[in-house]
């Protein structure tokens, strides 16, 4: 059986940057063939990098939220959840607001229809 090891939220904020790296990219970061692979390139780089085609395209925001917020090698480094919600490539999008509101409406339908699928297996 696995050590359970305790984690705190500086786990969540690496995983986010991983996966905001995959959804920019369009693939996740180190992607390898086994799991094996994919810790020997962890050790090689230290950390996450992304590949030079993708860098070559990303703002100097998304790169600073990537690799000066989320994915610091020391978890003590990394920016709490309230930070990068300041952060510039958060905080200065502009379609934030509109991408907010579509989401709200998407959680209420996924809502409702949990609730009618609850309501006919009961």
């Amino acid at each position: 059986m696995a050590n359970e090891l305790p984690y705190g939220k500086e786990i969540d904020i690496w995983g986010l940057g991983i996966v905001a790296m995959e959804l920019f990219q369009g693939y996740p970061p180190l992607r390898v063939a086994d799991c094996m692979q994919c810790f020997v390139s962890m050790a090689k780089s230290g950390y996450t990098i992304m590949n030079n085609e993708a860098a070559s395209r990303a703002s100097e925001d998304l790169i600073n939220f990537l690799y000066n917020g989320t994915l610091k090698y020391n978890p003590a480094d990394r920016l709490s959840a309230d930070e990068l919600l300041t952060h510039p490539f958060i905080s200065t999008h502009e379609h934030w607001s509109r991408c907010c509101d579509c989401l709200s409406s998407f959680m209420k339908y996924v809502l409702e229809v949990q609730k009618l699928r609850l309501d006919d297996a009961g």
